[in-house]
């Protein structure tokens, strides 16, 4: 009888967390390609990625309250995204103008393909991005997507991978790109620290590594 009260609590709390989603309608498109959702409803997805959409969610509905003029398509969809700054917090990329101070970027492509751009020094926001981009572009097969941006400090990339080969090796053939996750601080060791970490949470059962790092200003 235990059992049968369980089950029947846990069906009442899925039609209520069911009711809910669909009473605030799916996230925007962006958020799925962002939290590289397997599935293209909120409910069908598991659990750490149901909670990157709904704060993906969340942060673009903020952003679009705001009534802020969007810089341009791949960098407002990436801002939305609470995961993009490998911090769990939003980039509010928006709020700012696209001349103050120095601007970095970080692009990369979706996994399994390892591609990574990385700018960080220009003035110009939008420079920062295109440049970031377009790094990212040369070597990947697919279009790139944004993971962070900072006006300050460093920024770093980190990848998860998986051996595929017994010997180990950092040829390409011999392992799979599982996630990209950024991180950003005040220094180099604090930006990577923050990436690995990102990373780590994102598949504990892969070997986490550093692959890009830039800081504003040299670091």
């Amino acid at each position: 009888m235990r059992s049968i009260g369980q089950l029947a609590l846990a069906i009442g709390l899925a039609i209520i967390t069911a009711g809910a989603a669909q009473a605030q309608g799916n996230p925007p498109a962006a958020c799925f390609q962002q939290c590289a959702a397997p599935a293209r409803s909120l409910q069908a997805n598991p659990p750490p990625v149901q909670a990157c959409l709904i704060r993906c969610r969340a942060a673009s509905e903020f952003s679009a309250q705001q009534n802020q003029r969007p810089l341009r398509g791949p960098v407002t969809r990436a801002a939305s995204n609470p995961y993009s700054s490998g911090r769990g917090i939003p980039v509010a990329a928006s709020a700012l103008p696209a001349t103050a101070g120095q601007w970095g970027a970080i692009y990369a492509a979706l996994p399994p393909t390892a591609a990574v751009g990385i700018v960080a020094g220009p003035r110009d926001r939008n420079i920062a991005h295109t440049q970031a981009e377009s790094q990212c572009r040369t070597t990947a097969r697919g279009d790139c997507r944004l993971l962070t941006e900072f006006s300050s400090g460093c920024g770093s990339a980190a990848q998860a991978v998986r051996s595929m080969s017994i010997v180990p090796s950092n040829h390409p053939s011999t392992y799979r790109v599982t996630y990209v996750a950024s991180g950003t601080g005040p220094s180099r060791s604090d930006a990577e620290r923050a990436a690995v970490a990102s990373c780590n949470s994102r598949d504990p059962q892969a070997t986490c590594r550093v692959v890009s790092t830039a800081c504003i200003g040299g670091g």
